[in-house]
């Protein structure tokens, strides 16, 4: 009896309104004792949103674009999140990762190049 009466003291009664198309549903639905539980889920659920929402309202302007400039793409975004999941400093992995973007690729040297300069050279010899 005393886990009875704790699951009745950790619960409370409230009465709510509802509409009746929601309450004649709910009544079609769900069978009269699963109804509560039902309920319950369903406000929770409503709750945890609620606070989400709450919280990326009061978080808003708290990230700016200047303390993360590295992070101007989803790709970017990507590289970030896998390194935290692998346990690596994620501002290391988005700094070799922008070297890689940014470093400047190495003109390949050409048979032409080569030609013209040494045509050049002949040509100043002649003179």
């Amino acid at each position: 009896m005393q886990a009875n009466e704790s699951r009745r003291a950790t619960r409370r009664r409230i009465q709510v309104i509802l509409p009746a198309e929601v309450a004649n549903s709910l009544q079609e639905m769900i069978p009269v004792r699963q109804r509560s539980a039902f309920v319950s889920e369903a406000v929770e659920q409503s709750l945890m949103a609620a606070g989400r929402r709450r919280a990326i309202d009061a978080a808003f302007g708290a990230w700016r674009d200047k303390d993360y400039p590295l992070l101007n793409s989803p790709e970017d975004i990507e590289i970030w999140r896998d390194a935290i999941w692998a346990g690596e400093d994620p501002d290391e992995a988005l700094r070799s990762a922008y070297r890689k973007k940014v470093r400047p690729k190495r003109a390949p040297t050409t048979v032409k190049a080569s030609r013209s300069k040494a045509s050049g050279s002949r040509s100043r010899a002649a003179r």
